[in-house]
């Protein structure tokens, strides 16, 4: 091949996934309201289980956020990790899972007065930090284990790609402008 022709196809190659990743102009379409995701029933965790788990979401990716950013119920993120919990892949967390949930509780009740979902923002996030850091005193369970993983399922329900059930209609990526079209660019950081 000359080196003509093959610089020229090179070229060519190479401007096909910027010209694909070019803005578009918004379209009728933007100006619609946002799709809520289906309704769910929960399988893994249990009606009890599912309020205190939406009230850790919420104070993970709050639906009041002053960024416009989605909540975690726009996102699908309780149902993401309900039925990643479902999975064979993730056998022998059910324990931890569980529990974390009864343990967030009882530790809301007994040290401030209420259950975790009916205590201010700043109560769970309190609580949270504490099981983030493994700091509930008394307490025989992996709490900071349990924060980790339980944030990476819900980072990945939310930031996720839809297909696997979470950003439910590409909600976030919509909002940060991430075009998943994109994925496959990688800009060299000049090393």
């Amino acid at each position: 091949m000359e080196r003509r022709t093959f610089l020229k196809a090179t070229a060519a190659t190479l401007s096909l996934p910027v010209l694909a990743c070019e803005k578009k102009p918004p379209t009728a379409d933007v100006a619609a309201p946002p799709k809520l995701p289906p309704p769910y029933k929960y399988e893994f965790y249990n009606p009890g289980e599912v309020v205190t788990l939406n009230a850790v979401l919420g104070r993970l990716f709050p639906a009041n956020d002053p960024s416009g950013a989605p909540s975690h119920i726009d996102a699908n993120v309780g149902p993401y990790i309900d039925k990643m919990l479902l999975s064979t892949d993730f056998r022998g967390l059910e324990r931890m899972m569980h529990g974390a949930m009864e343990f967030l509780q009882s530790v809301s009740v007994r040290r401030f007065a209420g259950p975790f979902d009916t205590r201010p923002p700043e109560i769970q996030d309190e609580i949270l930090t504490q099981f983030q850091t493994g700091a509930v005193k008394g307490l025989q369970f992996p709490q900071a284990r349990w924060f980790a993983m339980f944030h990476a399922f819900a980072l990945e329900g939310y930031w996720g790609d839809p297909k696997y059930g979470g950003n439910f209609d590409q909600t976030v990526w919509t909002w940060a402008d991430i075009n998943p079209h994109c994925a496959h660019i990688h800009l060299s950081c000049g090393n």
